[in-house]
């Protein structure tokens, strides 16, 4: 069954008042309970322990399965950063990395799908980013809901643009607070774009 944010994305500017209707995007609401920092199994100060939030990923810690994830995709034994960038990207290590972050989302994880999207994005998989962007976004994750937002607004993913379904998925994104989303679409509407059907 299609989610609220897909079938938004599908139906366009009418949708968004439907999904919006059953989110909760309260900055202090549910989807907090997540933990947005991957580093956060580490404990403060201590020095990594990698082997045993491996062990808790193997258990199905989603948490454990995002923060290794995560720290795949963007280190590796020399500090340099995984790139994505287009077919280069697609290295074992990248697809190790997003193997994580697939487990992680597929137990609901929001922030590992807002970042599978991202990398699907990257990698030019638009129709694959947004359905990993509307997952983070139904969770009420701020930057999932400004993804969708730039996707919608670009045709990205999607038949075509929807300047309206845009509009109202930047206004939930910066009504949870994401200062970028209110800019976007004050650019949006000073040209003409997001206002009706």
């Amino acid at each position: 069954m299609a989610s609220t944010i897909q079938q938004s994305l599908a139906a366009g500017a009418a949708g968004v008042a439907a999904a919006l209707a059953n989110m909760n995007v309260n900055p202090l609401g549910d989807w907090t309970t997540l933990a947005e920092d991957p580093e956060v199994l580490f404990g403060a100060g201590e020095r990594a322990d990698v082997e045993m939030v491996k062990r808790k990923a193997a258990a199905g810690d989603r948490e454990a399965q995002y923060s290794i994830g995560f720290l795949i995709i963007n280190s590796t034994s020399t500090g340099e950063g995984t790139p994505l960038g287009g077919e280069a990207g697609r290295t074992p290590v990248a697809e190790q990395g997003m193997a994580y972050l697939a487990k992680a989302a597929g137990q609901g994880h929001a922030y590992a799908a807002n970042m599978l999207g991202s990398i699907h994005h990257e990698w030019r998989e638009y129709e694959q980013a947004a359905k990993c962007y509307a997952r983070g976004a139904e969770a009420g994750v701020p930057q999932s809901m400004f993804n969708v937002a730039c996707m919608l607004e670009k045709g990205e993913g999607v038949a075509a643009p929807d300047y309206p379904a845009a509009a109202g998925w930047y206004r939930a994104a910066a009504d949870a607070g994401y200062a970028e989303a209110a800019y976007n679409m004050s650019n949006m509407y000073a040209v003409g774009r997001g206002r009706g059907s």
